[in-house]
């Protein structure tokens, strides 16, 4: 696949997924091919077909079968491609793909089934069907207690990917008055006004993870007003209710190098503990009287 379309694919996976993915899949391809060898023997009276055969037969077809739903998933994310779409969300197209790409990836496996078992289509329809019910419906309760977390946890690694690349905008224009030894300005909004390609500095100054907008604002910001050398200074945080996963700072430092001061900006994605470690410290008193209004 195209990288945007796995990258897009990669923010609905987490590690804890494979405790429910990896039992649903050996039920199938160990309890259900039994199950299916079973049901050919006893229907095509083949003795010697023994059923643990049915286990190798349906890893085979189920593997041909992954093949098959991600063949046809790809054509679909390459047509939304050339149509002008980023793949980044769930299109009508996508699901159009996702739905077909499962009927392609079970007509795949009965192929699969018909070819190895040499039996009719009847009955490796009724040696399949019923196994496949069973892991159909265990899979879609397990899809549907899994649907809440996994789409606020896409959410989230997408909002902070938003997040990051606004904030590193705002960096680039801080630093742009640290390099020549300036104040930045007093607000975000006096930052970003002018800036060309940004219409609307309110809109631009919100973050992208915060649930609804409210009186208080996306990023506290409390610019430094001193040259002296200093170290990790918060100059500006996600507000509270930003983001369930971290804190995306902007740090600034100033070092005496040569008799100089130079001035340093750091953007940086930290945990809520960490951030709390530097919001105590003397130096940021005046960014948590801000923070904590």
């Amino acid at each position: 696949m195209e990288p945007h379309v796995l990258a897009a694919a990669t923010d609905y996976l987490e590690i804890w997924q494979l405790f429910v993915i990896v039992p649903l899949a050996l039920a199938w391809v160990i309890g259900g091919g039994w199950w299916i060898g079973v049901s050919i023997r006893r229907q095509t009276e083949a003795r010697r077909f023994h059923p643990g055969q049915g286990v190798v037969a349906t890893l085979l077809a189920t593997l041909a079968g992954g093949f098959g739903f991600g063949a046809t998933l790809l054509i679909c994310t390459t047509l939304e491609k050339l149509g002008g779409s980023s793949a980044s969300t769930m299109t009508p197209l996508m699901t159009v793909g996702l739905t077909v790409g499962a009927a392609v990836g079970l007509l795949v496996v009965f192929t699969v089934f018909y070819a190895m078992f040499k039996a009719s289509a009847v009955q490796v329809f009724k040696a399949m069907a019923p196994p496949t019910v069973v892991v159909l419906v265990l899979a879609g309760i397990a899809g549907g207690l899994m649907y809440s977390p996994i789409v606020t946890s896409a959410r989230e690694k997408r909002n902070q990917e938003f997040c990051v690349k606004k904030l590193e905008g705002i960096r680039e224009l801080l630093q742009f008055y640290a390099a020549r030894n300036e104040m930045p300005p007093p607000t975000l909004k006096d930052l970003m006004s002018g800036v060309q390609g940004i219409d609307d500095p309110e809109l631009y100054i919100q973050c992208p993870g915060k649930p609804k907008p409210d009186e208080k604002p996306s990023y506290i910001y409390v610019p430094y007003t001193s040259m002296q050398p200093v170290e990790d200074r918060l100059l500006l945080a996600d507000g509270k209710d930003n983001h369930q996963s971290g804190v995306n700072v902007i740090i600034f430092s100033a070092t005496l190098r040569n008799g100089r001061v130079v001035q340093n900006l750091q953007l940086q994605a930290m945990s809520h503990e960490r951030f709390n470690e530097l919001l105590v410290k003397p130096i940021n008193e005046s960014f948590a009287r801000e923070y904590n209004k």
